[in-house]
């Protein structure tokens, strides 16, 4: 009975001490442990429309929520997860989160050092100017490519190099019609409708 106590009292510590940490990186969201398996996720959003999924470490989605709101509070039961890295993913319009969660036989870990980061490009269209910036804080580089409406293509550049990916295109010159703008990082490919 000791020794269960001192265990409980020491998970207890130990979820306490990864809610703080949770706390110092991100004061939006918290990870709350609630039982052995049993966490509460808060999260104030501030990233628009917003898909929560939680993966395992195959990429496999085994739950998915659309949210479209500021403040999202869930428990999750991962009782029945067998042993393994998991993944809480935030899918929102400006950028994509990933935190992993390693369930063990009788707890739960938190690794916030690897939580990752990755910001979606964004694209602006003021009449015949199209702007578009990407934060690439690893440097990766961003393809961009324009189509027309008979899927020729007819701009393509890689933006590399920088942090701060930026381009502007003046399209004025270019005839009436629809025009496909495509975007490729090495997380996903964005295509933005342009009619001019």
């Amino acid at each position: 009975m000791k020794s269960l106590f001192k265990k409980v009292v020491l998970i207890a510590v130990m979820v306490t001490g990864l809610v703080s940490m949770a706390n110092e990186r991100d004061v939006n969201i918290k990870i709350k442990g609630l039982d052995s398996k049993l966490i509460q996720f808060t999260l104030n959003n501030f990233d628009g429309d917003m898909q929560i999924s939680m993966k395992d470490s195959e990429g496999h989605v085994f739950y998915t929520e659309d949210f479209n709101g500021i403040v999202y509070t869930k428990t999750y039961d991962l009782k029945t997860l067998p042993k393994g890295v998991y993944f809480i993913e935030l899918n929102g319009e400006t950028k994509i989160k990933t935190f992993p969660i390693h369930v063990k036989e009788n707890k739960l870990e938190f690794d916030y050092d690897k939580t990752e980061v990755y910001y979606k490009p964004v694209v602006v269209v003021n009449e015949s100017l199209v702007k578009i910036t990407k934060l690439s804080l690893n440097l990766d580089p961003l393809k961009v490519e324009m189509y027309n409406s008979e899927n020729d293509l007819i701009y393509t550049e890689t933006l590399k190099g920088r942090m701060d990916l930026k381009r502007s295109l003046n399209l004025e010159e270019l005839p009436e019609g629809h025009y496909n703008l495509v975007l490729t990082t090495k997380e996903e490919v964005l295509v933005k409708e342009i009619e001019i």
